[in-house]
């Protein structure tokens, strides 16, 4: 009785370390590191500053699409107009909105469209009242006679064609010494600045994914620039009977 009674006693001891043993081979397996979530650097602010430039400037070329969000045109004597718009190819659908002397955007806005190089605005009251007041005619008569119709721009950049989406890349592409700046943040995205040379410019570039500018600080340029890529429905031009050319509002505003 007690020669089993140890027997069995010892089979509970040998299991048991044998148990432990095996646990503590468990223990002593090496912990793999969490894995980062955190978007890996691109390198730009590792690459030399022409490398950097000529990456960023290739990403804005080849992007279907994007949204811009700033102003654009002469900020020494004018005039200099700023625009919220989303991008497909060269076409544009968006927001004018005017600026004073002092660069403060104004109360008036007016829709804009870009197709096939054609520039259309729609714009409101206050924004007619804003431009075109001191006409003979004056704001309230001109609101009614467009009335809900586009007015074609194709004569007057400011309002359209100074947006288009060629001329922005062209500005960047423009640029051919930069100097690096230093590591920022943009809407949360890691980023990198870069001054560009012989000027107070600047351009901001994605330190993370592809090399996107996402902000440009230059002579005619300032502007936030984002959703590279993004999938936007096809933009159509208005029907020919509701559009009205800017000239012909004019005129028709100077005999009234």
């Amino acid at each position: 009785m007690t020669i089993r009674a140890w027997g069995a006693a010892t089979a509970t001891l040998t299991a048991g370390l044998l148990l432990a043993g095996c646990q503590g081979l468990d223990r002593a397996k090496p912990v793999p590191p969490p894995v980062s979530l955190a978007p890996s650097s691109n390198g730009v602010e590792t690459l030399p500053v022409e490398q950097a430039l000529e990456r960023t400037q290739n990403a804005l070329r080849g992007a279907d699409s994007f949204r811009f969000n700033g102003c654009r045109g002469k900020r020494v004597g004018g005039p200099w107009d700023c625009a919220e718009y989303q991008s497909v190819g060269n076409d544009f659908i968006g927001l004018l909105k005017p600026a004073d002397g002092e660069g403060d955007i104004l109360a008036g806005r007016a829709e804009i469209l870009s197709v096939g190089g054609h520039y259309y605005m729609r714009p409101d009251a206050a924004w007619w009242e804003q431009e075109f007041d001191d006409t003979r005619a004056g704001a309230d008569a001109i609101v009614k006679y467009v009335g809900d119709r586009w007015v074609d721009t194709e004569k007057f950049p400011r309002y359209g064609a100074v947006f288009r989406p060629a001329a922005v890349i062209a500005e960047l592409d423009s640029i051919d010494k930069v100097a690096k700046g230093g590591s920022t943040e943009v809407n949360g995205q890691a980023a990198f600045s870069f001054g560009v040379e012989k000027s107070f410019d600047s351009i901001v570039v994605a330190a993370t994914g592809e090399p996107y500018p996402l902000q440009l600080n230059l002579f005619t340029t300032t502007a936030a620039l984002s959703d590279f890529g993004t999938e936007f429905g096809q933009i159509a031009a208005p029907p020919a009977e509701s559009v009205v050319d800017l000239t012909t509002v004019l005129l028709w505003a100077a005999k009234h």
